[in-house]
């Protein structure tokens, strides 16, 4: 069992090796203060130049729905548009996108999320919630070009949804080709039916007149109606993701400077101590072996 006196004495011996330590910094400090103050402003003159000859950057984001593939899958593609974009390929990068090379060249990055912030080629989840794509560029009139640029190459660039698709499109043609052939059948029927009323007169039987059509009508009606739910699927597969909204980019750009300067001149000050204190260790240890 620890006693109180124990304990008593292992925080007495923390708090003087602290104090310690704060001497000495303090001892190194004054010792080597001039050193320490062109340490401080080479660092920070490096970390200055640094933070204000980097260009400022934009960034926006485009929220998408989608109806086929999957996140990952998605987010894989994307991934492969940010690695061309942050390696500088940007011939590569024009030609998937299908931009000039100049507005390729002011892409700095482009990044898939989900609706939780996660990256979007981490998530395997089979639910269908919004995507989020960012793009990080040196000027806002880029977006307007990457928007669509980026829906085509999301809707276009999978060789395994090109060819799902074109199977996906010849069997909602057959079925609409044969919607259609069973509408104009029954318009035929309904035609040849009210030709035969008008030209026969059925005064004994006045149901055979008028209970076939309800019926006739009833299904033509169930036919358009499912030729619409066809031709609305064959609009989704020319495009299975579609945007909520797009970029919607700021007129200045993303300035983060202030907060990076103050981050440069305390990295300076630490550094700097730090070095001081190193000196003086190194110099002290020097003199002591050489003694």
């Amino acid at each position: 069992m620890v006693e109180g006196k124990d304990i008593t004495g292992v925080v007495n011996g923390f708090a003087t090796l602290v104090k310690d330590v704060i001497r000495y910094i303090i001892s190194s400090v004054k010792e080597y203060f001039i050193a320490l103050i062109v340490i401080f402003l080479l660092v920070s003159g490096i970390g200055m130049a640094y933070i204000y000859r980097a260009p400022l950057y934009y960034e926006s984001e485009m929220v998408c729905e989608f109806n086929t593939l999957s996140k990952k899958a998605y987010g894989e593609m994307v991934e492969r548009l940010n690695v061309l974009a942050q390696t500088r390929s940007y011939d590569a990068l024009a030609d998937n996108l299908h931009i000039p090379i100049d507005n390729a060249k002011e892409i700095v990055s482009i990044e898939g999320h989900n609706i939780q912030g996660s990256l979007l080629r981490e998530d395997a989840t089979p639910d269908k919630d919004p995507m989020y794509f960012k793009v990080i560029a040196t000027t806002n009139k880029v977006y307007p070009i990457v928007e669509p640029a980026l829906l085509t190459y999301l809707n276009s660039n999978s060789p395994y949804r090109r060819e799902m698709n074109r199977k996906e499109n010849a069997k909602v043609n057959k079925k609409i080709d044969f919607l259609n052939g069973d509408i104009s059948l029954v318009d035929s029927i309904l035609t040849g039916y009210n030709v035969l009323i008008r030209n026969t007169n059925f005064h004994s039987d006045t149901s055979f007149r008028t209970s076939a059509i309800p019926s006739l009508l009833t299904y033509k009606r169930q036919l358009e109606d499912a030729l619409v739910a066809e031709e609305w699927g064959r609009e989704e597969l020319k495009a299975p993701v579609q945007i909520l909204y797009g970029f919607m980019p700021a007129d200045t750009p993303h300035n983060e400077r202030q907060k990076k300067v103050l981050m440069s001149l305390l990295s300076a000050a630490i550094i700097s101590v730090v070095a001081v204190v190193f000196f003086r260790l190194v110099k002290r240890s020097t003199i002591s072996a050489s003694s």
